[in-house]
């Protein structure tokens, strides 16, 4: 009697992925943005093409007449005095905080 067992699938190792990536760029090198977007659009930060940015690109100006006020003060979240749930990010404790020049 033979006993057919499935075949186990094999994690890929680091060489296999590593060769994907690269496929994955040589195609979306002749790819639009949207064919890029159409794939998956969690892809797009694997693909550091040089013509092509995946960043958003930001404003580095804020507008002449912007003035603070209280309502905006309002929605900001008070990271000195607030609780420290506010602040996000490694759950380590601030030694030293300070400007130098």
């Amino acid at each position: 009697m033979n006993i057919h067992s499935p075949k186990s699938q094999s994690i890929p190792e680091h060489d296999d992925a590593k060769a994907a990536l690269d496929v994955l760029r040589q195609w979306a090198s002749a790819a639009t943005q949207s064919e890029i977007d159409a794939l998956d659009p969690s892809v797009a930060g694997l693909i550091d093409l040089p013509n092509r940015s995946n960043t958003p690109e930001l404003s580095r100006e804020y507008p002449a007449d912007f003035k603070v006020d209280a309502a905006y003060k309002a929605t900001l979240p008070d990271l000195q005095n607030g609780p420290s749930s506010l602040i996000k990010g490694a759950k380590q404790q601030i030694q030293h905080v300070g400007i130098s020049n």
